[in-house]
């Protein structure tokens, strides 16, 4: 599994430009990408693990970073610890970022299709 992730199997990134009209609870859009795409990965043997990283940027300077390992697909509705600390992160970024055009970077890991992928060829 190591191999395929080096590979970049599994690996998914979204990159947002956000204006300062549109900061308002854009934390559910990263929210919302990461339940998107973890819908359509795979899920070997109940392999449903991922890893979230992402990344805010102001003019080229990253301000805030964030990293999230082997979590569950469930963290990601109701209640969970994850929506709130990823929430309030973000919404804090975009709040300390002054104004003007604020730029996230995502990176998303599943584990499944990692494992998917290196199970071996019938």
């Amino acid at each position: 599994m190591a191999e395929a992730r080096r590979a970049g199997r599994g690996v998914y990134i979204r990159e947002w430009k956000i204006e300062d009209d549109s900061r308002e609870s854009f934390a559910d859009e990263v929210l919302n990408w990461c339940r998107v795409t973890l819908g359509t990965c795979r899920r070997p043997f109940g392999i449903d693990h991922f890893d979230v990283s992402i990344a805010v940027a102001v003019g080229g300077v990253a301000i805030q970073s964030l990293q999230y390992d082997r979590r569950r697909p469930q963290e990601l509705y109701g209640d969970s610890s994850l929506i709130t600390d990823m929430a309030s992160v973000i919404a804090a970024s975009l709040a300390d970022a002054g104004s003007g055009a604020v730029h996230i970077a995502a990176a998303l890991f599943s584990w499944g299709d990692a494992a998917h992928a290196a199970l071996p060829a019938d």
